[in-house]
């Protein structure tokens, strides 16, 4: 069994390079399913994203049309069809899990929308505001780390779900507006956010329906997100000195 998590995980550079991101997320994708298939590996899981864009409906299911706004998203896409096509020609059981916003103790600081909530945290751990790019209006679903790791072996140890493809999401959204204030209340500290420019490929809401997956296999979010915020802002003190 493989759980496939590996990615370039950063869609603004993904939009600058998409020939990188493409060699990774795609080439890197199909080199995992080729050898499991060499290997005899009997299962797959993968780690897709958020593939619907501007959502015109809430919550979002898996059967929402896509709207892909970058090369990360087409990229993803595609590592998806090639799920598709190993299960059904190869007999290689494959699971794709279309995880919302990640986050937890010991997510790196990126520079992209995934990686909002460390971003953040480095901003106010530095005593700076945290800059908001857009009106902050804009909503993600976070879920907690331990959720999807828990998703996973759920999936893994489920049988007969081969080819099929599952949200995984808190099933709530939250402005990044909101967000970046909820993190400064947490730090105690008075700070306040900032406003850059809007940015390209950068979808306005998301709140996921993780059902499916509830049925399928039981999964269900344990960590609300202000405990989850709290850890990982504590996470980030105890390690500013390694990680700033």
């Amino acid at each position: 069994m493989i759980f496939h998590e590996a990615a370039q995980i950063n869609p603004a550079r993904a939009v600058n390079e998409p020939d990188f991101d493409f060699d990774i997320n795609v080439n890197g994708t199909f080199n995992v399913l080729d050898s499991a298939r060499k290997n005899g590996v009997k299962k797959v899981l993968f780690a897709s994203t958020n593939l619907y864009g501007n959502p015109v409906k809430l919550p979002i299911d898996e059967n929402h049309r896509w709207e892909l706004l970058s090369p990360y998203a087409a990229a993803k896409a595609a590592g998806e069809a090639y799920m598709m096509v190993f299960n059904n020609a190869y007999g290689i059981e494959t699971v794709r899990l279309r995880y919302s916003n990640v986050y937890g103790a010991g997510q790196r600081s990126e520079k992209s929308e995934s990686g909002v909530i460390p971003i953040f945290i480095t901003k106010i751990l530095k005593n700076e505001n945290p800059t908001i790019f857009g009106d902050g209006l804009q909503t993600r679903d976070f879920v907690h780390v331990s959720d999807v790791v828990n998703a996973n072996i759920l999936a893994a140890e489920k049988d007969r779900i081969g080819g099929d493809v599952f949200n995984i999401g808190y099933g709530k959204e939250i402005s990044v507006k909101d967000l970046a204030a909820l993190l400064i209340k947490i730090s105690g500290r008075k700070l306040k956010a900032v406003h850059g420019p809007s940015r390209a490929a950068d979808f306005r809401r998301c709140s996921i329906d993780f059902s499916k997956a509830k049925k399928a296999f039981g999964f269900s979010p344990k960590v609300e997100l202000d405990d989850g915020l709290k850890e990982t802002f504590r996470w980030w003190e105890q390690n500013a000195k390694t990680l700033i």
